[in-house]
């Protein structure tokens, strides 16, 4: 790729002056409409008039271009520099982007006025420097470079690296061809060095540099010294992106990992090496490959004690074989080893990308490592990870800036949620079942909607079916809860087809799994219910309120949540009514409350609530001894503790009220579309399983018979 294509030529072409740069080479120039004219220094018989039409060279003043007429060339700031100071496309860039930082201006050696001639930028190196000085002051002047090129650091931060910590402490440099340039003059007293660098292998016997291109990592040996460089080529046709100097590999990346602890991870890149720097674990040496893993590593492994070897080769069958080969060596000596698991096909570099956090997912490939040798794994300490819950409650980073990436669209999806008037728990669950599908996804490499295909539900619909459930991890998750994340994920695809985001939805024939029609198990007999009803202590403030409790929940049918959100102006003791404000699905019902539960509510309205209240503002109807309003949860504590202390074994709380007062209903005759609009189903399905709770007609019937 030439350097046309490199973002900082684009910024010289941009920023320098080159009207300015045409008159310091000692062109005058004059106005010409909106251009400027002047003698072109380039032409074999240059004009040596100035009149309007006769002035050969002429600057495009908004465009930033010249051209020749008597030459037939033209250009931009760039090309004028090679052409008048007769150097390469990269010197030029050299030279310009010198002259913007102050450094040193154009040499005019053509120039017609007379100017002191401007040397160029001085020599990095020295000559009485020894090979290993030379080879440290070349690597300091790559870190330098790195610091100055923005593209350099914008293509590691593309890549995960972007903690200057780590690079700084790693020496991590960009070779550009400054330092072919800045090298002296090729006189016979400076061809020495010239000598020595291309016996060192910064130099090809063409003078270009090595390394040219390349993001460089210097390997250091046992004391110090500069012995190798790695080189990863910004800019490479595939298969061509990894390089070192020219000489017998020699030295050790992570010298201070070793000596650190007995626990080592082994990769197989030195960028993948800096993955686990930048997520926080320092005990990390690399190879150069995965066939370089050989004696020198074996020595320094034996020499600093080291009693473990976490293996993190690529996913595939190369690493495989290297893993193993590594492993028999290693195991040979006594030190064990473990692998860790990749997806296939999958690198440390990529892994670490596309499941964001790195600290976690790499802590999670690490607390899964396999052991690889013979016998008992021996113990050794792992990272800690965030429980799943945990995970899901981190922000998603892995295609946050990416438009078309889960984070960006999950979030639009929740607001038109929330614009259509879902309420807020049901916006709450859809996050929290949506979260966890997207954490699948990441930990596949998926980070896209569009990534997402009917096989990949399929994989995560068959994980759903194999997972434990977090209370209790001898049983799998329930079936209402695997078709709840389904239908999430569903929703979200149907939604993004609508949207346009998707062309059509993989989710459309995804069959979900089949709920069973179950029975409600806790339903409460006439005389089991008046005990419950008798339990509270009325000597009692607190007795008084939860027998009145008791009774609006046996009464009337009501969820806990509408119980809780009850409100002074929603009960009608005139006409026996209690209006039930954004039931289930958002929508408002009447209910009749009977007689009995109406004058023990009236009793707790008169005697106990004003001893509770504290702000007179507050409309709720049950309040908690510290006048604040009970809510669902502290019902069904209170409930449940009731039906234990009566004797009662059977299941539930406050629902267990419901499902009593419904099947009561039933078997005194009640119409089941009366009781479907008492309990404010929407399907009338879900009303009719009371019908088979309630066999007091089929048992007359039975016996009858």
């Amino acid at each position: 790729m030439t350097l046309k294509a490199i973002p900082e030529t684009e910024r010289i072409r941009r920023e320098v002056d080159l009207v300015a740069l045409i008159r310091e080479c000692g062109i005058d120039l004059f106005p010409a409409g909106e251009d400027l004219d002047g003698r072109c220094p380039f032409a074999e018989h240059p004009s040596t008039s100035l009149g309007a039409g006769d002035a050969p060279l002429r600057v495009n003043v908004r465009t930033r271009t010249w051209r020749c007429a008597a030459c037939g060339i033209e250009g931009d700031v760039v090309s004028w520099v090679m052409k008048h100071d007769r150097v390469s496309l990269a010197h030029a860039t050299v030279i310009l982007r010198a002259r913007l930082a102050g450094e040193v201006a154009v040499s005019p050696r053509l120039a017609r006025v007379a100017r002191p001639m401007q040397g160029k930028l001085p020599c990095p190196l020295s000559r009485d420097a020894s090979d290993d000085e030379l080879l440290s002051q070349v690597v300091s002047l790559y870190v330098a470079t790195f610091k100055q090129r923005l593209f350099a650091r914008q293509w590691m931060q593309a890549r995960g690296l972007s903690k200057v910590e780590v690079l700084d402490a790693h020496k991590t440099g960009y070779a550009d061809r400054t330092l072919s340039y800045r090298l002296p003059r090729r006189t016979n007293r400076d061809d020495d060095l010239r000598r020595r660098l291309i016996a060192l292998g910064i130099l090809r016997e063409t003078g270009r540099e090595h390394l040219f291109g390349c993001i460089t990592i210097p390997i250091f040996d046992e004391e110090g010294r500069v012995v190798q460089m790695y080189g990863r080529r910004i800019w490479a046709p595939a298969g061509k992106s990894h390089h070192e100097l020219p000489f017998p590999r020699r030295g050790i990346f992570g010298w201070e990992a070793l000596r650190a602890g007995d626990e080592v991870i082994l990769c197989q890149s030195i960028l993948d090496a800096l993955h686990f720097h930048c997520a926080g674990f320092a005990n990390v040496t690399a190879t150069l490959g995965a066939d370089d893993f050989g004696e020198r590593h074996l020595y320094a492994f034996c020499r600093y004690g080291v009693k473990r070897v976490l293996i993190a080769f690529d996913g595939n069958d190369a690493g495989d074989a290297e893993a193993k080969r590594a492993a028999a060596v290693l195991g040979h000596a006594g030190i064990g080893c473990f692998r860790l698991e990749l997806p296939r096909g999958a690198s440390v570099a990529g892994l670490a990308r596309r499941m964001a956090p790195a600290s976690q997912s790499l802590a999670l490939l690490i607390r899964g490592a396999r052991w690889m040798g013979e016998g008992p794994a021996p113990l050794r300490q792992v990272p800690p990870v965030a429980r799943l819950e945990e995970r899901l409650a981190l922000p998603m980073t892995a295609g946050a800036g990416d438009p078309f990436g889960f984070p960006v669209l999950l979030e639009r999806y929740l607001e038109w949620l929330h614009v259509r008037s879902f309420a807020a728990a049901t916006i709450e669950h859809q996050r929290h079942d949506l979260h966890a599908f997207i954490a699948w996804c990441e930990e596949r490499s998926i980070t896209r909607p569009g990534e997402v295909s009917r096989a990949v539900l399929r994989r995560y619909q068959r994980w759903l079916y194999h997972q434990r459930a977090r209370k209790g991890r001898d049983r799998p998750l329930g079936l209402a809860t695997q078709r709840s994340r389904l239908t999430a994920v569903r929703m979200l695809l149907h939604w993004l087809v609508r949207t346009q985001h998707l062309l059509s939805n993989p989710a459309a024939d995804l069959e979900l799994p089949r709920q069973p029609q179950r029975l409600p198990r806790g339903v409460l007999g006439r005389e089991e219910a008046e005990r419950l009803m008798a339990e509270p202590d009325l000597a009692t403030p607190l007795g008084i309120r939860d027998r009145a409790l008791l009774e609006v929940l046996y009464s009337t049918g009501m969820r806990r949540k509408e119980v809780a959100s009850l409100v002074l102006e929603d009960i009608d003791a005139a006409r026996g009514t209690v209006m039930v404000r954004l039931g289930k699905g958002g929508k408002d019902r009447v209910v009749p409350i009977g007689e009995r539960a109406l004058a023990w509510l009236g009793k707790y309205l008169d005697e106990v609530r004003p001893l509770h209240l504290k702000d007179e503002a507050l409309r709720a109807v049950f309040l908690t001894r510290d006048g604040t309003a009970l809510h669902g949860g502290m019902m069904g504590y209170w409930v449940r503790r009731y039906v234990e202390a009566c004797g009662i074994e059977k299941p539930g709380a406050c629902h267990m009220l419901r499902h009593t007062a419904a099947t009561l209903m039933l078997e005194g005759g009640a119409d089941v579309r009366y009781i479907q609009e008492m309990l404010g189903h929407e399907r009338l399905s879900s009303t009719q399983v009371y019908t088979h709770v309630s066999i007091g007609k089929l048992k007359e019937v039975h016996t009858a018979t």
